[in-house]
């Protein structure tokens, strides 16, 4: 594909992104997939957008399958970043170190909470009913807390979403291939986002009505999201460049390898179970964004 494809392809997502109503309508989305049907208010969209920046700062996606709870009430998403509040004052958690243990500490107990539900969207996933098998090992392993295993069954299955999102069988099309073809059309994370951020990184020739009318809003956070965390989970890796206490030692080409095993925690599985469940639900999106035809 193409940068010009791909352009192009952006442009045709962007018209299928709900605008403002004229009359007022009670139905509201908060799921990335329901942007295409209903509105999203904007200051939804900063809450999104701000609860997605601060989870990246630590490597970590945006939790999609929350949205499923709050049944498409914008309130709803305000307990779980209570959920985390919380977990600060109860440690007495201060600054920036403190934001990053409150985080850390939140998103797992958040996802154990709806686990159940994860797993059984999945299986009746049409694009993994083939999967199932997989996908039990992969649940099996994280209940019995085997975090290593869990890590790599899970992680060949974020290459088969984009194998099939690309619509081929070449095992050349990748997260890092799509990636690549991201930055040479210059759609970077910030090009994604929605409001001044997605703004602030367009083609300055574009006017703000234009900037406006291709504003991904919803879907944006989403994807602004994959392509932080894909930046992290498959850059390149060198054990002489990445320390054992790295920062973010959850790597993909090392995970395959055996090149390490410091990725062997609860907090990296829940992170790469997150982003899997982030994949799937911008399956929509990437379909037209891949849309070769």
């Amino acid at each position: 594909m193409d940068e010009n494809k791909l352009r192009y392809n952006f442009s045709e997502l962007s018209k299928l992104i709900v605008r403002k109503p004229t009359q007022y309508t009670p139905e509201r989305a908060i799921r990335f997939r329901d942007a295409f049907n209903h509105y999203t208010k904007t200051n939804t969209i900063h809450i999104i957008s701000a609860m997605s920046d601060m989870l990246a700062e630590r490597g970590w996606p945006y939790p999609s399958f929350i949205a499923r709870e709050a049944k498409n009430r914008p309130e709803g998403l305000l307990e779980y970043i209570n959920i985390i509040e919380k977990k600060r004052e109860k440690h007495k958690w201060s600054g920036v170190e403190g934001l990053y243990k409150m985080v850390d500490t939140a998103m797992p107990i958040i996802f154990d909470y709806h686990k159940k539900m994860i797993f059984d969207c999945w299986r009746t996933t049409p694009i993994l009913i083939d999967k199932i098998s997989i996908i039990s090992q992969i649940q099996k392993c994280y209940d019995m807390k085997l975090w290593i295993a869990c890590i790599s069954t899970a992680f060949p299955i974020l290459d088969y979403l984009i194998r099939d999102y690309f619509k081929t069988t070449k095992l050349d099309r990748d997260i890092n291939r799509l990636l690549a073809i991201f930055r040479n059309a210059g759609f970077t994370s910030s090009k994604f986002k929605p409001g001044f951020d997605g703004y602030n990184k367009s083609d300055k020739t574009m006017t703000v009505s234009d900037f406006i009318q291709q504003d991904l809003r919803l879907i944006g956070i989403g994807l602004s999201s994959f392509v932080d965390t894909a930046s992290i989970y498959y850059q390149y890796y060198r054990k002489d460049f990445m320390a054992p206490e790295s920062e973010y030692p959850l790597n993909r080409h090392a995970v395959i390898h055996s090149a390490s095993s410091d990725f062997n925690t609860k907090e990296n599985a829940v992170r790469l179970l997150t982003f899997i469940d982030l994949t799937l639900e911008l399956e929509f999106a990437f379909r037209i964004l891949l849309k070769e035809e």
